[in-house]
């Protein structure tokens, strides 16, 4: 597998090859399952995104903090796949 320092984590999910793939699994099931949603925030804004998750994707304070805690532990490159994984 490429080391994720060279591994271009800014290519849409189109042009992925096997080691992005490889990577997007290592990111936790939980944040994979709202990934598409986590594009959404972060491209059209909204209320922040601690709120859009209590108030829109999970439903608790409790569950949208536990996520922020998981999504601060991901690396940058693991962020990138995320963000770049849907088109606008």
């Amino acid at each position: 597998m490429e080391t994720t320092a060279k591994l271009d984590t800014f290519l849409m999910k189109k042009d992925w090859t096997a080691d992005h793939y490889a990577l997007y699994e290592t990111i936790p099931e939980q944040i994979r399952d709202i990934a598409g949603d986590l594009f959404e925030i972060r491209w059209y804004g909204g209320g922040g995104l601690e709120w859009e998750l209590e108030h829109n994707l999970l439903g608790t304070k409790e569950k949208a903090k536990n996520m922020m805690i998981e999504l601060g532990k991901l690396t940058a490159h693991q962020n990138n796949l995320i963000y770049h994984a849907y088109e606008a």
